[in-house]
């Protein structure tokens, strides 16, 4: 392990900021966890994520159950990214320092698309 992955992991080992929705939505439940023993799974969940913020960009009228689904969708990729930062070197987990903090990155940039869509929720007719 790298110095830079380490500078990371130690970072957002025990960062409470990037488990925002598991823990509202997931709190207790450890399955999602179990199941994630690798890259590719990693990347289903956020291409989950990316396929439901287009869906939702498109759907009007939004409810709140669609802000839901989104971030419990959020909650699941944030699982994900911890399991990553948990079990790295591990398993199928080898990412480079700028692919960690990448994946971490984008956890942020998730929930800020969360916000914006949950803000048009708020906002239309």
């Amino acid at each position: 392990m790298s110095n830079a992955v380490k500078a990371i992991i130690d970072k957002h080992q025990y960062n409470q900021d990037i488990k925002k929705y598991s823990n509202r939505h997931f709190f207790g439940d450890h399955s999602i966890f179990a199941k994630i023993n690798s890259k590719k799974e990693v990347e289903i969940a956020e291409n989950t994520v990316a396929t439901k913020i287009k869906m939702y960009d498109k759907t009007y009228p939004l409810v709140r159950e669609d802000i839901e689904d989104l971030e419990r969708a959020v909650g699941r990729f944030e699982i994900s990214v911890k399991k990553v930062i948990q079990c790295y070197g591990m398993s199928d987990f080898d990412y480079s320092a700028e692919e960690l903090q990448a994946l971490i990155d984008k956890v942020f940039d998730f929930y800020n698309e969360v916000q914006r869509i949950d803000f048009r929720r708020v906002c239309q007719d």
